[in-house]
């Protein structure tokens, strides 16, 4: 038995394999009528066999569709947007019937359906297990030395441990609770030494948060503790903020400083390859790979915002991994959809899309399951799950992913290609829009000159772009200047890919459609894969890593940052806070290589004028003499602690935070029973402050207090018989 079973195998591998390729030519129809007649396409002449793309006119009424398609003899297979429809033709026709389509007045555009394009297969290299140590970068040379009574030497900087290396950047992780100021010293006798830190992110002046003198002698190390706790006795840990530490020696009996370092607090995760330092130098760069600082500012970002929640980023591409452990908290969920029911629960037009969609030809399928790689990748690069130990940082801890395929893996004898078409884009762009998506990364593409070609895919651009959706597509990885569809419309944000010198790739295209667009890290750049591993690096054979679609995704979390700081923004507006605030890389100002500079996430949140979204327009207190204090919170559902404050005009109302570590925050509000004076009714205002934008109007919330002797009495009534 076994042995027919295994023929027959074999028989239908062979079909397939045949059959597949036969089905992405344009030219390959059956021998008869229709048969071709023309030599195969080449190049970007492929489309889908027997498809022709019909946009019709807006102003063309709907009951004459039905009516037009008659007249050519030909069926509609599809109408897959507005006025836009798949037609069935003879097989090897395609571009004829186009232009008879195109020469009707009714009909805006005709075109063959043509092949979108992706970047051949890279290796995907799992990171290594294991520990890894924070580098030892340069020190930073930051004191004036004193020569005359002994010698503290030039190596003056801050540490996470006693006598360690300096902070990467100067930067201590959120919710450390203790520093070290360290320092070698030689030739000193009992000498006196003072350790003095000050907080440099308050209203009025620094505020010293720390004071100390240490006796030193001879020669050696000194590791000077600096705790949280002496000042920030509430948390126990330093705020994200600035810091200077300055150290001083006794001269002639008066303190001179001999030395200073400033430095920060930022906002770090815990997830392991962020913390290995070099796995993801595209978020967080210490100078171990490359140039320090060619970098995103990711960190500088996530103090202000780590992404709100309610901001959905569309994944087009290959489908996403749905249960990767960094992946499947993230996952967009169509909460209007029933799984598995069969039904279109909530009226969108599809069935059981729960998760997203995949669009490919007519064979549309409500799992859109990855079965190559790309979306999985660049859905973790935008928004993995993040500060969960395991895996990798996404660069927005907070935004959805929805994932949409819209590209499959051909497999041959001789090739693993990917390939899906306009069509199946334009519906996912429609898709994606319609569902909620504020930011849509588009990683497939479509190199021509001719942009006759395009013509239905700009409408739906523009339709994506009309109801709120700024589209991140990539230039292309050719390494050369050519047109890529759709970074080469206006209202897509194109973007190209820089290394760890912040140079150009040499895969990464240029040309026109960077002079509106911009670039970001894309090359050896860790992310979520398909194996199932933690984490993977992309890797070209020939040792050239990366693409310009995780260039892009990084793009794509910064710009649903950027509305989470301020959700009314449109896609122009936050396209335009994206390329305004990039790094300048190559001739000063735009040009063709690296647009209008390196993406920098900490720039971006910083310069959007912040909207305060709070949860509470008003509060009210009832208040007994029972009560020490009574409390409510009122909730910041979009930036973190750092980038708001609040203060008040009534002295029995007291004030705790903001709190929290990351997105969304915190601020307590408690009236205190004792500073109230008489039974009453009380009114205060409760003032809320943006701390990174002075523009940003001040939210007033009106705060009332009802003071009684008892809040509740109970009646009982009494029964007799």
């Amino acid at each position: 038995m076994k042995k027919p079973q295994t023929h027959i195998s074999i028989y239908l591998l062979v079909v397939v394999v045949a059959l597949v390729p036969a089905a992405m030519a344009a030219h390959a129809g059956a021998p008869g009528q229709d048969s071709p007649t023309q030599s195969q396409p080449k190049g970007e002449d492929i489309y889908a066999a027997g498809r022709v793309l019909v946009q019709l006119r807006s102003d063309s009424p709907p009951t004459s569709t039905s009516t037009l398609f008659s007249t050519y003899n030909v069926v509609p297979l599809e109408k897959i947007a507005p006025n836009i429809y798949t037609v069935s033709v003879p097989v090897g026709r395609e571009q004829e019937w186009a232009q008879r389509f195109q020469a009707n007045p009714a009909i805006e555009s005709a075109t063959p359906d043509w092949r979108l394009t992706m970047p051949p297969l890279r290796v995907l290299g799992s990171a290594p297990d294991g520990e890894y140590e924070n580098p030892k970068i340069q020190p930073e040379v930051l004191s004036h030395l004193n020569q005359a009574r002994g010698v503290i030497t030039e190596t003056i900087h801050m540490s996470t441990i006693p006598a360690g290396p300096p902070l990467p950047e100067r930067t201590l992780p959120t919710e450390s609770p203790q520093v070290y100021t360290v320092f070698d010293y030689e030739g000193l006798n009992d000498e006196p030494i003072r350790i003095e830190v000050y907080a440099l992110d308050v209203d009025i002046s620094p505020i010293v948060i720390f004071d100390s003198v240490e006796v030193l002698d001879g020669s050696g190390t000194a590791s000077i503790v600096v705790p949280a706790w002496q000042y920030f006795v509430d948390t126990g840990t330093f705020p994200i903020g600035h810091y200077l530490t300055l150290v001083h020696q006794s001269v002639s009996g008066s303190w001179k400083v001999i030395g200073k370092v400033t430095w920060h607090v930022s906002t770090q995760p815990n997830d392991q390859w962020f913390l290995a330092d070099r796995y993801q130098w595209n978020l967080h760069n210490s100078g171990v790979w490359g140039n320090r600082d060619a970098d995103i500012d990711a960190p500088e970002a996530w103090d202000v915002t780590t992404g709100s929640d309610s901001v959905t980023i569309a994944i087009i591409s290959t489908g996403v991994v749905l249960d990767h452990p960094d992946l499947a908290n993230k996952i967009w969920k169509n909460e209007g959809e029933i799984p598995g029911n069969g039904v279109d629960d909530d009226g969108n037009g599809f069935v059981d899309d729960v998760n997203g969609y995949e669009f490919f030809l007519e064979e549309d399928n409500p799992d859109p399951r990855d079965d190559i790689g790309w979306g999985t990748f660049a859905a973790g690069i935008a928004a993995a799950e993040t500060n969960n130990i395991i895996g990798m940082a996404g660069v927005s801890w907070g935004a959805r992913i929805m994932p949409i395929k819209v590209v499959r893996l051909m497999v041959t004898a001789t090739a693993r290609v990917p390939y899906g078409f306009i069509s199946d884009l334009i519906q996912g762009l429609h898709y994606a829009a319609d569902n909620g998506a504020r930011v849509i990364f588009v990683a497939p593409i479509l190199a021509s000159d001719q942009f006759e070609k395009v013509e239905a895919l700009r409408q739906a651009v523009e339709y994506a772009t009309d109801r709120g959706s700024l589209i991140i597509g990539v230039v292309g990885d050719g390494g050369r200047n050519e047109s890529v569809w759709p970074a080469m419309f206006p209202q897509v944000l194109g973007v190209g890919a820089t290394d760890y010198m912040d140079e150009l790739t040499e895969f990464s295209n240029f040309g026109e459609a960077l002079n509106d667009g911009m670039v970001a890290p894309g090359q050896l750049i860790l992310s979520t894969c398909m194996p199932y591993l933690p984490a993977c690096v992309s890797t070209y054979p020939q040792d050239v890593h990366g693409q310009t679609a995780w260039a892009a995704a990084q793009v794509a979390g910064v710009a649903s940052l950027v509305w989470s700081v301020n959700p009314q923004l449109t896609p122009a507006q936050v396209q335009q806070i994206l390329l305004d605030t990039a790094d300048d890389l190559g001739p000063p100002g735009p040009d063709q290589l690296y647009g209008h500079g390196r993406l920098n996430a900490g720039h971006a949140v910083r310069r959007t004028h912040h909207l305060l979204h709070l949860d509470i327009p008003e509060l009210f207190f009832l208040v007994d003499d029972r009560d020490t204090q009574v409390c409510r919170v009122i909730r910041n559902s979009t930036t973190g602690p750092f980038s708001w404050s609040a203060s008040d005009d009534a002295d029995w109302l007291q004030i705790n935070g903001p709190t929290g570590t990351f997105t969304p925050s915190e601020l307590e509000v408690c009236v205190v029973r004792s500073a109230l004076e008489d039974y009453g009714t009380y009114t205060a205002t409760l003032t809320i402050l943006s701390t990174i934008d002075t523009q940003t109007e001040p939210v007033s919330i009106p705060v009332t207090v009802r003071y009684l002797p008892h809040k509740f009495r109970a009646f009982v009534p009494m029964v007799t018989r």
